[in-house]
């Protein structure tokens, strides 16, 4: 959608192949500073696009812009009508080869500093679905008179998100409804609610500027790779937040790290901490600490400190040693003992010295392991009966255990807790601690976390899936990407389609098979035996030979995408798209220079 002018006196204006497309249904604009004016020139014709400023020297923009003409000739400029200020653009980054859809993006690099407070960049999508809303802005051609270089801003819906291989969407991309982008508003800023860049507007429908409604935009949480690199050429730091003890300068201001706690340490929350782990013990301060295994007190920590139980699963190392107390002694906090664990197992002999347990068989004979509060448990003597049960102890009733929660499963009953972080030979399961290993449901299509084995299902913009948290020490499965979702935390998240979502090849699927279904459609699918032996409701049906799960004919379903997986006749609404409708509404689309 970059508008192509032609100079007064000058020769015929040239065509790049797509429909020349301010913001249809948008208003005009004084604010948005960081939107920016991009004009090429080379004395004879010239073009406009848009961009959204994310560092002082740094704009992105749409990579079509710059296919025909190069990256010689540009300048940003600023203000309403692009006047205010104008910046010569010294470099461009785009993606190797000449290929532009689903890879449509351009970071441009100035010379000098462009004054106007930068968009944050939306690093990743967790959180965003289909139905939000998003704000469009640009330096579009008017419809009404034609004449493009002038800010208007416009309000639309997140229709779905990519990939739709019937409509060319990538996945990369998503298309938004609502306001639409026109000529020049190519590279202009789809924000979010909350004002941070989210995509890059690139395509519009192949239709009059005046009759449009939809908008694609290239995502920018899939480049962050190029965008970082432009801002380091052009910076020589790239901010990825408010200041951490992490020994990196986070939020670029020149001074690195505050001074950070050691173990330790007193703190107030995590980033006071070279650990990022600021714990509050009973009746103390914030201390700096690290993470240890609760069962093992005495190992793991630091030297001057102990692991102290803060939950079942969560173990903290703190100071405050003080004496060594022997097992059975009384006592009124973990430093007073030995074993560094003091609790009250509501025997009616009060709060004494225990070692930690998580199963009868960790006490030796002749103990068993009692409930106490915020721990697994803590051996006593088999002829002292505990009021309740501890984690793992057989049990006929949830009032019977210190949890509240009798579980079941094949071998009997036992009492469990809600996940957090379960003991080791447990694993999280439709939100409870169950036994043994977790079934590896990962990337099947969820729509709560009681759906997963895993206990946890993902809303991921491409469609929610069961997942598991990640981190550099305790990789995802092939197939899955230990994706940030923010807060410091990690998840699996699919490197392809899941089951019901469009596809192509068998290549396209996270179960590398891709159904042809008797209606006509392609999606991803996997075999079954009958019913109840497909993920959520989808139906076990026969179809290319073979039984494969799929949609229920006829009623309307979403597994990802944002697209409806139904009859064809379905309506569209806000919080999804058809992939027929898209490919009716885009045709071949339209570049949005």
């Amino acid at each position: 959608m970059a508008a192509l002018l032609g100079l007064p006196g000058c020769a015929a204006p040239f065509s790049p192949g797509h429909r020349e497309s301010p913001i249809n249904g948008g208003e005009r604009e004084n604010g948005h500073p960081a939107t920016v004016l991009l004009f090429w020139t080379d004395g004879m014709r010239g073009a406009v696009c848009s961009g959204s400023v994310i560092a002082p020297r740094v704009v992105t923009s749409a990579k079509h812009c710059f296919a025909e003409v190069g990256s010689d000739g540009w300048t940003v400029n600023t203000g309403p009508t692009g006047e205010t200020d104008s910046h010569v653009v010294t470099d461009v980054l785009m993606p190797d080869g000449p290929e532009l859809e689903n890879e449509d993006i351009a970071v441009v690099i100035t010379g000098t500093e462009i004054d106007a407070s930068p968009y944050e960049v939306r690093r990743n999508f967790a959180g965003i679905r289909p139905g939000d809303g998003v704000q469009l802005t640009g330096y579009g051609e008017n419809p009404d008179d034609g004449q493009s270089g002038r800010k208007y801003t416009g309000e639309a819906t997140i229709l779905a998100f990519g990939p739709i291989p019937e409509a060319g969407i990538g996945d990369a991309e998503l298309i938004v409804e609502g306001a639409a982008a026109c000529g020049g508003d190519s590279g202009g800023t789809v924000e979010d609610s909350n004002g941070a860049l989210m995509g890059i507007i690139v395509r519009g429908a192949d239709v009059d500027c005046e009759d449009a409604a939809d908008t694609v935009a290239t995502r920018v949480d899939t480049f962050v790779d190029l965008i970082d690199q432009g801002i380091a050429m052009a910076e020589g730091c790239v901010p990825t937040g408010p200041e951490v003890c992490d020994g990196i300068d986070n939020d670029c201001d020149g001074q690195g790290d505050p001074a950070c706690g050691d173990f330790g340490d007193p703190c107030a929350v995590d980033a006071d901490c070279v650990s990022a782990n600021c714990i509050y013990p009973p009746g103390q301060p914030g201390q700096c600490s690290t993470w240890c295994n609760d069962l093992r007190p005495l190992e793991n920590c630091p030297p001057g400190g102990f692991c102290a139980s803060f939950g079942c699963g969560d173990g903290r190392c703190i100071t405050g040693a003080t004496e060594e107390r022997g097992s059975g002694q009384p006592c009124s906090s973990d430093g007073e003992c030995a074993s560094r664990f003091c609790r009250d197992p509501s025997d009616g002999a009060g709060a004494r010295c225990l070692v930690p347990c998580a199963a009868d068989e960790e006490c030796g004979a002749g103990s068993r392991c009692a409930a106490v509060p915020n721990a697994c448990g803590g051996c006593v003597a088999e002829g002292q009966d505990p009021t309740l049960l501890g984690f793992g102890q057989e049990c006929d009733a949830d009032e019977r255990c210190a949890s509240g929660i009798c579980g079941a499963d094949d071998d009997g009953t036992f009492c469990t807790q809600e996940c957090g972080d379960c003991p080791d030979g447990y694993h999280c399961a439709r939100g409870q601690c169950a036994r043994g290993e977790a079934a590896d449901d990962q990337g099947n299509p969820c729509e709560t976390d009681e759906d997963c084995d895993t206990g946890l299902c993902a809303h991921w913009p491409e469609g929610d899936s069961c997942t598991s948290w990640c981190s550099e020490i305790d990789p995802c499965p092939e197939g899955l990407a230990c994706t940030d979702i923010g807060g410091g935390r990690s998840a699996c998240k699919p490197e392809t389609s899941i089951v019901g979502q469009p596809c192509e090849t068998n290549g396209d699927c996270f179960t590398g098979l891709c159904g042809h279904f008797p209606d006509g459609s392609d999606a991803c699918t996997e075999t079954c035996s009958g019913d109840g032996t497909c993920p959520l409701d989808l139906e076990c049906m026969e179809a290319s030979g073979l039984e494969l799960c799929a949609p229920p004919p006829g009623e309307e379903r979403r597994y990802g995408c944002g697209c409806l997986i139904a009859g064809l006749d379905e309506p569209r609404s806000t919080a999804a798209l058809l992939a027929v409708s898209l490919l009716a509404l885009l045709g071949r689309r339209r570049q949005a220079r």
